[in-house]
């Protein structure tokens, strides 16, 4: 369930970039709600670890989790610093690169869907690298794939947290 909670607000943020992305919300108003939802994702990572701690796994959960918070987090700062990206853009390699090991072990634990977002996260995430920390001219292509990739998020939290995963 928690994955499900993660995805879902991330889902909704992602949302609110892509609009962002076509000129539809301005990066003023995207900013707060990055933040927010990193924020609060971030919080769940805390709680998860504070009730956790001692069981197997939960730094590796954690780990993997915040991944995404900080990404969120980052971008919110980023915008409203005015900066240009580079910095988020090689966490973004550092995550790309990263993700490499929950999506395989996610394949060998049987759960080919997981995985396949895994992947799919991993590439969106280099195409953020490639956009910010080298700085390329890719924003037009990103936009369509993060309109591709809402949906990577937002189906699979609702499914999560409806039972029908």
């Amino acid at each position: 369930m928690v994955l499900g909670f993660v995805m879902f607000c991330i889902a909704s943020v992602f949302l609110l970039n892509t609009a962002g992305a076509f000129g539809l919300v301005s990066e003023e108003e995207t900013a707060p709600w990055n933040i927010i939802m990193g924020g609060l994702v971030l919080a769940v990572v805390i709680i998860g670890i504070a009730e956790q701690m001692f069981q197997e796994g939960t730094f590796w959960w954690a780990a993997q989790v915040i991944l995404f918070a900080m990404t969120y987090l980052m971008l919110g700062v980023n915008t409203i610093r005015k900066t240009d990206g580079r910095g988020l853009g090689w966490f973004c390699l550092f995550v790309a690169v990263t993700v490499i090991v929950p999506a395989s072990q996610t394949f060998a634990a049987g759960d080919m869907r997981l995985g396949i977002l895994w992947v799919v996260w991993g590439i969106v995430w280099f195409l953020f690298f490639i956009m910010l920390g080298l700085q390329k001219p890719i924003g037009k292509f990103v936009r369509w794939i993060q309109v591709a990739t809402l949906f990577t998020l937002w189906v699979p939290a609702l499914m999560i947290l409806t039972g029908n995963w």
